[in-house]
């Protein structure tokens, strides 16, 4: 089916051509997330064990956090009111993961995209 296609060959080339790039930023994002993991831990872990009482539930928490996905009523608005200067560690992780992550998908979608024009 993609060879009798050449539109979805393009695509199908681009999602190729696009891995290396995705792998640099799994690997330029898996430190952030370990280090604000461990430290979500050690910040929230007694107060909120649901959600960050093992590095591994503290993981998918911030993952969820970083996808704007419901983070607002079920994980920053419960730890907000018991926990009023918990934005300092919300908000700089919002900023550096999300905004990271997103300009760093649309960089690689720019430079994979202005190297097969040249090309």
């Amino acid at each position: 089916m993609i060879t009798a296609v050449p539109a979805l060959q393009r695509v199908v080339g681009g999602l190729i051509g696009a891995f290396p790039g995705m792998t640099s930023i799994l690997l330029l994002m898996g430190p952030v997330f370990y280090v604000s993991a461990v430290m979500a831990v050690n910040l929230y872990r007694k107060e909120f064990p649901e959600l960050f009482g093992t590095l591994g539930a503290s993981l998918y928490t911030l993952f969820t956090i970083m996808t704007l996905e419901g983070w607002v009523e079920g994980v920053v608005k419960p730890i907000m009111e018991g926990l009023p200067n918990a934005w300092l560690f919300f908000i700089p992780f919002i900023i550096v993961t999300t905004f990271m992550v997103l300009n760093l998908f649309i960089g690689i979608r720019q430079c994979h995209a202005g190297g097969a024009r040249e090309g």
